[in-house]
This record gives C-alpha cells, structure tokens and sequence, in this order.
C-alpha cells in the first residue's frame, strides 16, 4: 500500500504529530487489511480512531462501487480535493485564489473583533506586526499563494492602519509598500509578503538542496 509518482520514491503514508495520511489502493482486499490493521493498533495501543473526523479521498478513476466500498469497510466519510490539511490547502492542479479564502477570512474576522477600540496608529502598526501578520506566516512557509492572494492580504493591513475597516473609510496617506521600508528609509519597519514568501522559499530550496527531506530524494 503506498503512492508512488512516476520514476520516485514509494510514500506509504505521511504522519505529523497524532495526524496520519496512509496512500494505498480501492482493492476491497487492501482496504480491508488497512482496517484489521487500524483495528489491531486500537488494541495495542488503546487509542481509539474517531471515525467522525477521519475521512478518505479517491482518484478521479475510482468508481462508485470502489468508493462505497471503502466507506462500508473503513465507515470514513468521503471527501473532495481541495481540503484543508494542518492549516493549508491541499488541492490537485493549478493555485486558485479561493483556495486562500479562509485565511482572508480570518483576517477580516479578527478586524471585527477590534471595530470597538479606538486605536491610534502606533496601536494598529502593534497589532499587525504582532496579529496580522503573522497570522498566514504558516501558509506562507509551505504554499506560494498567487500574487492577487498577497495584493488582497496587505490591503486589509493598509486599510486596517489608516482606519480604513469595517466599514468605515479614511484617506490612505501612503501604499502599503513604502510602508515596507525601513524607518531609516521613511517606512514602518514591517516586512513584506512578497519578503516573506521569498524567504521561505529559499529555505525549502535549501532542504531539497542538502537533501534533509523526504521531497529531496
């Protein structure tokens, strides 16, 4: 039971913390022996499997009889690409903008929480370099999301400095870019998305580079 891309290395499964993804096949006799052996690990270890938040995903050539096979022998519910895994989207062919709307989403609804506070400007520069801008730093780290994601994700920082949130719109005496320069240099001292996404990407390229993750074989 594994997935395997064409000329890589086999991946049984991938795990993280207590969360497990396992690849194998819809063969009624695979499914089946996954499941004596998730039954055989309940018993050893005396952890239980909750059922309610375990799900599977076929491939687009799996047949209906297939699927219903694996919910009546696992009794997961069936799930569809993209979902979100560990904070992050997982998907199947090109990035779409959607894909990063909760993280927008979150965004906003922590505005909310602040429609009530009068703050001054220092309050909303501490605020976002503390809050909101780190808030999609884990994405960040493991997803390139496309350039219209960044673009919308530093307007809200914007408006959220100049007061320009919830409704309510003020004059936007600067871009959010030069905001991005140092104060040396007449900015805020906060870094960019852009900066950021950079930054990470080098790191990964560096791990597939030293060869330190399972990616790089």
């Amino acid at each position: 039971m594994f997935y395997q891309a064409p000329g890589l290395i086999r991946v049984s499964h991938l795990a993280y913390v207590d969360d497990l993804m396992i690849f194998t096949t819809t063969s009624r006799q695979n499914i089946e022996l996954l499941h004596d052996f998730l039954r055989a690990y309940e018993r050893v270890s005396g952890q239980l499997i909750n059922s309610s938040k375990s799900s599977f995903i076929v491939g687009r050539k799996a047949s209906s009889l297939q699927t219903q096979a694996v919910q009546d022998v696992l009794g997961y519910q069936l799930k569809h690409l993209p979902i979100t895994y560990l904070g992050v989207p997982l998907y199947k062919g090109n990035r779409k903008a959607c894909l990063f709307d909760p993280i927008i989403s979150r965004l906003r609804d922590l505005l909310q929480g602040w429609v009530m506070r009068n703050l001054s400007h220092g309050g909303r520069l501490a605020l976002i370099r503390s809050v909101l801008q780190t808030t999609p730093l884990h994405l960040l780290q493991v997803i390139h999301p496309p350039k219209s994601v960044l673009i919308t994700i530093e307007r809200i920082f914007n408006g959220f400095f100049w007061g320009s949130y919830n409704g309510r719109k003020h004059i936007h005496w600067s871009s959010w870019a030069k905001a991005c320069f140092p104060v040396a240099a007449g900015g805020l001292g906060v870094r960019s998305l852009a900066d950021y996404v950079r930054a990470f990407s080098m790191k990964l390229w560096w791990r597939f580079r030293g060869k330190s993750s399972l990616w790089s074989e």
